[in-house]
This record gives C-alpha cells, structure tokens and sequence, in this order.
C-alpha cells in the first residue's frame, strides 16, 4: 500500500518548506511503498485486516475538468480567500501555531505554488482520519473542487481580483481559538528547559480560584513557546497531594514521568493538547464540575533544543450555569507490551473489548509514536454489523488530535469494539528517531512506542456508569500484569516491576501471586521497609495474620516512623483483643503523620469498642477533615458517627461524601437509613431509590426501600420491593419477615373477610 504520494525531488523540496507547527518537517511527504515481513506466528504480524474495508472513498488529487477549460480563472477574493478563511486561517494567521499567515492576498500569493502542492497532495490541511470511516465533526479535508481551484488560481498566476467580492476576515478573540475564555489561569513563574538531553516531561501546578462550584464546558491550553512543547495533557487534583509535590522542587512543577500521581481525568473528559488541535466545547448537559480548591495539573512533553527555553503555561476555562445530566467515562484500547524487532516492517498490535452496557460513542483519540504507521478501530455489534471508529492510513505523530463524531454512535451491550495499529521500524520509514533502526520497546519516551484508541462514551443509563468503570479498571489491570510479567522476564532482578507487580495481582485478588513477587522484592531489597509492609498486607489478605504481623514489625525495624506499619499492626493487635497494644500502635501512625485518616478511622473505632464514645468521636471528625476531597473517607466517618448514634453529623458526612460523589450508591444507602432512623422516611425512599438506581441488584436496599414505604403507607410498593429483594437473594430473612408482616396487615385492612 502506498503510504503517500510520490513527488519528483523538486516538489518534495518544496514541501520541505511547509513545516508543522513544531518546526519540524513532517514525515507524511516521504516517497515509498510500505512492503509487508511476511506472515509468521505471533501476533507482531497482522496477515490482513480481520474487518472487511467499505469501498475507499478518500478524495483524490482533482484535475482540471475540459468542459472548466474556458471558464473564467479563479482569483483570491472571489474563490481563494473563503477556502483559506474556512479551513486554514484557524492556525496559519499571526500568533498561532503554523509557521506563516494565510490571511491576506500578498501572504496567499508568496506561498500560491506551495499551497497547490500540499492540498493536491493532501498534506494540508491536516486531516488524518480517512474519508468514509466515521463522520467526524470539524473536518478540515477539502473538496476534490476547492483543490482544483487552488491548482487552477496558482496555474493563472494568482490574480487577486476585485476588492469588493473580498469576504470579511475570519473574527478570533485575541490569542483563544473558542472565544474569550471565562477564567485565565497562568504559571506563577515560567520553567525554563535546558538546552541538552532528551525528552522531558514536567508536572506543572495551577491553582483555579473559584469560589463556588462552576461546571465546565472546556478548557484551551497556551503556551507561552510552542517550539518546544510536543504535546501537554491535563487533570484536576481535588486533594492536596500535587501541592505536596510541587514544595519538594524548588523549580516550577516537578518530574514524574508520565503519572499525574492523584490528579485525574475530570468526570470522564480527557483534557489535552496537540498543535494544530482545535479544543472542544462539551455540550451542557456533561460539563465537569470545578469545586473551589481544586488544582489544575498540567503534564507538558519537552523537547530541548540546543539553548536555554522558557516556557509558561495558561490555560482558559469556558463555564456553563448547566450542571451536568450524564457523566462520560474514558477508557481505552492498548497495549503494553509492545517490542519491535529493528528493520521490522509490519508489527501489529491488537485489542479488544465487549461493552458491558449500552452506550454513544462521543469521539476517539488515537496514540502511537513515530514508527506508528496505520491506526484502525471498529465495532462489531450483536446483529453481526461492524461500525467504523476511523482509519488512519498515512499515522503522524506530529499530527495527534481527538476527533468526535457529528452523532453520537451508538453501541449495544455486547458489542465488541476492537483496535489494530501497524509500526514501521525499518530505514524506509522516514519518520523513524533511529538510524540505522534499532529494536523499540513501550515506554513513554517518545522515541519508545505506545499505542492506543481512546473512547470517551457516555451510558445510555446513568446507572451503568459504575458498571463501566469497574470493568474498564479491571482490564486496565490486566494490562499492565502482562508488561510487567514481560518485564521480568528480561530483568527479574527489578525490585519496583515486583512491587508494582504484585499492587496489579492484589487489585484482582490474586494475592497468592502477590506474595510471591513481595517476597522476591524482600529478597532482592532486604532494608526497604516499604516493601516489607507491601507483603505484610498481602499476607494479610489471605488471612496469614502471625506472619502479617512479622513483616509489619520486620518493616518497623527497618523504619521505625513508616505510618502505615503501625497502622496495619494495629489492627492485627485489635483483632487479636490486644486492644491496648492496638491503640499504641495507631498513636505511633498519627504521631508520623497526623493527617493520616485512616488511622483516625481505626482508633476512633477500638475506642467506641471500649464505650469512650466522645474520644472516638473527636477520631471521626478529625478522619474526615483530613480528606475534605474523599467521598469515600467521608461516607467512612458518617457510618462510624452513625454508629455513635450521631446521626445528624452523620447525615452531614453523607451529604458531603455525595457532594463529591453524586454517584456513591453506599452513601445515598446509608444516608436514607440515617434519615429513616430519625423518622423521616419520604426523604429516606428518595435516597434509597437513587441507591437502586446506581446498584439495582442489592438486596438489602430493597429490603430498607420496602420498609420505608410500609411506613408511609404505601404496602403494594413494599410488598414489591421485598419480593425482588427475594428474587435476588431467597434466603434474606429480613426481607422474607417483612413480607409476611406486610402482607398481613394489608388482609387486616382489607374489607373482605379472612378466611
């Protein structure tokens, strides 16, 4: 397959001089055909694509019709200047991000030769996806027509024509592509990158004053040089862990590979930037929510450039008043261990997944490095039709963007969506770092290798969405055992692949396999109390509770001040009765780090055992202020209040906990209960019912939802709910008492008589 038309060495010369907006040339001008290494076993080689390819529709080089010989030529005014204005003038006008501006006749007529090239040869504008394989909103291809007439007004010798036939300049707010934004945040301080090394990549913090909770449409990232920016991703920090980070390095930001550490993605939108990438505006009905405290963490991919280079970010919020109906996820297709051989033409990688629910596909992001060469992605539904997600024929690294569809594409539960990218390792490919090519590996470099199809989706039912999550995490997992299992295999003496390996097997409850690589790491790292703690914890989970203690006091040894040790053995001694060898040990914990909330959590519960209620209040509340962000650790401190009997703080943790979490079916459960025990049971059955909503197959709230609604009254909706509470399990002995009594005081009020 030919991967770009060829060009004679003169017109390739010229395309050299239209450069990407980073200043380097991109490799979609090379000549050549992409030759095939054969079939052989394994999955590096892809024999042909598993999915039948509809007729290529891709808009070829257009001619010049006979019957237009005799036709008038075009001229800048009247033809040229509302092509440009439509499809070029986003990036190439004075400020932006290509090399020169297109906006006025004397700049359109210097480049009127260029332009004829790289639009024939579709090389501009940049547009990768390929035509008829996902109808992409904002599509900068050009018309077989509109490149006809640009070859045609160049061949004619670029005549302006008459001034009034001239459309109005394109209208950009000054330096922001949407428009001016609602809050412009900035860098304290620019970072300057050095002139040597690699690439780097940096953690830059913003914090976003706010003063109440704004729902976000978007976000446009600035930076303040674009030369040495390759790409820069986004993530909101509602703790104050990045702070944390940010103090330990005098310089701005700090390095920590690839990881955001506990920023994330907001509420299932992947925040971005490319150049030469228009940002999107969410529709109103999925903003993100921004609280007050939140940080802004922007991850910025360097590239030196031979000097000293400053760099400062902005980054402008768009709002609505809307708050968000229907929260998208993001998950991804992917894999992690990819490894091509040097001079290896046709490495394949593939993936796939079955959705666990329906959903709308609201767009995709593909991702690979340089030696990526085609990136495939489709569905095959249920009814045996397969739906295409895009194609990318002719990959470019320096044009990476998120495309989202006009409509939202819909997919069953059941569907399997699948992804194929193919890499180019060989010297044909111009776009390859290494000369001569040399073996490449995953890594996050970007002369390693990566490959992904992200999806952002949106559950048809808002209910689904955890459902979504837990299973999107779970492959996620799995993924990464299978890196670090190959890993290993090549260094089985890399103490972290252990431990990390090992976090991977607990999260998927194969903590036999846990304990195994913790006690390889203990072997091959003797004095890391960290790693003795890991294991103690491993071996905690499979109820080895002597040996538990063992590791935690061997990690105590090595560290006697590690919070987590003291913690964990605590609650050993607890369990064992030793509850004031127990207290000590939480005391130590706190006394490392007073903030640490988990351990307020557990003193306060062994000193409720001991029936010092007012102690173990105070433990409740000082655990919830230390994670004001944790929806989790503030449903923890309302069930420990609760059992305190302090409903109405309870009620109060609840509520934040689902402030933070609308989601938390836990905590609209235990919220209804909290209000049902004070005797409000209408507000009970509403949290109660939005508990189903999330979580329908729990039997123990429709047991509560039952009770609720006999109380009020309401005994046919009761009698209901406790029948599908036992449908769900039929030993609920809860649900089955009430039932009986249920039913019986509705024959009682029946006016026919008992028999």
């Amino acid at each position: 397959m030919t991967a770009f038309p060829c060009f004679q060495p003169l017109l390739a010369a010229a395309l050299l001089l239209w450069l990407s907006p980073t200043g380097v040339v991109s490799a979609a001008i090379a000549c050549g055909v992409a030759g095939s290494a054969g079939d052989r076993a394994g999955e590096r080689h892809a024999p042909s694509s598993p999915v039948s390819a509809p007729e290529d529709t891709t808009p070829r080089a257009a001619g010049e019709p006979e019957q237009e010989a005799a036709a008038p030529a075009p001229t800048f005014t009247r033809d040229i200047a509302p092509i440009l204005y439509d499809n070029c003038a986003v990036c190439h006008r004075p400020g932006e991000s290509a090399p020169f501006s297109l906006l006025t006749y004397a700049d359109a007529r210097k480049r009127a030769w260029q332009m004829g090239l790289v639009t024939e040869s579709r090389f501009m504008p940049p547009w990768k996806p390929e035509a008829g394989y996902g109808r992409f909103a904002g599509a900068r291809r050009l018309t077989d027509e509109q490149i006809a007439t640009i070859r045609r007004w160049e061949k004619a010798g670029a005549p302006e024509g008459p001034a009034e036939s001239l459309p109005p300049l394109p209208r950009f707010a000054a330096g922001w592509l949407l428009g001016k934004p609602d809050l412009v945040i900035r860098m304290a301080e620019a970072f300057v990158l050095g002139p040597d090394g690699t690439d780097v990549y940096r953690n830059f913090l913003l914090p976003i004053p706010v003063e109440r909770r704004r729902f976000v449409r978007g976000v446009e990232f600035r930076p303040s040089n674009r030369s040495i920016v390759h790409h820069a991703r986004m993530a909101v920090d509602r703790s104050d862990a990045s702070r944390k980070l940010d103090a330990r390095d005098p310089r701005p930001g700090w390095e920590e590979g690839m990881s955001f550490g506990q920023a994330q993605n907001p509420d299932g939108h992947y925040l971005g930037w490319t150049p030469g990438r228009v940002p999107h505006l969410a529709r109103d009905d999925m903003a993100w929510r921004l609280d007050p405290g939140t940080d802004l963490v922007v991850q910025v991919h360097m590239q030196p450039t031979g000097k000293n280079e400053p760099l400062q970010v902005s980054v402008g919020f768009f709002f609505t008043e809307t708050p968000p109906a229907r929260i998208p996820a993001f998950f991804r297709l992917t894999s992690k261990s990819i490894d091509i051989p040097a001079d290896e033409r046709s490495y394949t990688i593939r993936d796939s997944f079955e959705l666990p629910i329906d959903v709308d596909v609201l767009g995709v992001y593909p991702h690979a490095h340089y030696l990526g060469k085609s990136i495939k992605g489709w569905a095959e539904l249920p009814d045996g039709r397969t739906e295409w997600l895009l194609w990318i024929r002719d990959w470019d690294f320096n044009w990476q963007d998120q495309y989202w569809y006009v409509e939202p594409l819909f997919l069953p539960k059941g569907t399997t969506v699948r992804m194929e990218i193919v890499y180019d390792n060989s010297e044909g490919n111009i776009r390859n770092p290494n000369h001569p090519p040399q073996r490449v590996v995953y890594g996050e470099r970007a002369t390693d290798e990566m490959g992904d199809l992200f999806l952002q989706v949106v559950p048809r039912n808002n209910s689904d969405l955890a459902t979504l999550k837990r299973k999107t995490a779970e492959r996620e997992t799995y993924v990464s055992i299978a890196r670090l299992e190959k890993a290993l295999t090549e260094n089985p003496l890399n103490t972290g692949d252990h431990q990390a390996l090992a976090l991977h097997y607990r999260r998927v409850g194969r903590n036999r396999k846990a304990v195994e690589h913790l006690q390889e790491a203990t072997r091959l790292a003797p004095d890391d109390a960290a790693v003795r703690n890991n294991l103690g914890a491993a071996l905690q989970s499979l109820g080895r509770l002597e040996d538990a203690a063992q590791a935690y006091r061997a990690a105590l040894q090595l560290d006697p001040a590690h919070a987590e040790a003291h913690n964990n053995l605590g609650l050993i001694l607890a369990r064992n009765g030793r509850s004031g060898e127990a207290e000590h040990q939480f005391l130590l914990a706190l006394e490392s780090r007073p903030d640490y909330g988990q351990a307020h959590l557990n003193l306060g519960f062994l000193l409720a055992r001991q029936g010092r209620t007012g102690e173990a209040r105070r433990q409740f509340e000082v655990a919830a202020r230390s994670a004001p962000d944790s929806a989790q650790m503030q449903n923890n401190a309302g069930v420990a209040l609760a059992g305190l009997g302090e409903l109405a703080a309870a009620i109060e943790r609840y509520r934040r906990a689902l402030a933070l979490m609308p989601s938390s079916a836990d905590a609209h459960d235990n919220l209804g209960t909290a209000l049902h025990q004070l005797g409000r049971p209408r507000e009970a059955i509403a949290h109660y019912r939005e508990s189903l909503r999330l979580r329908p197959g729990s039997a123990a709230t429709r047991t509560h939802l039952g009770v609720a609604l006999a109380e009020v009254g309401d005994l046919d909706a009761a009698i209901e709910q406790f029948e599908a509470a036992l449908a769900l399990d039929p030993d609920h002995r809860l649900a089955r008492r009430n039932l009986g009594t249920v039913l019986l005081k509705r024959r009682m009020e029946s006016p026919d008589p008992i028999p």
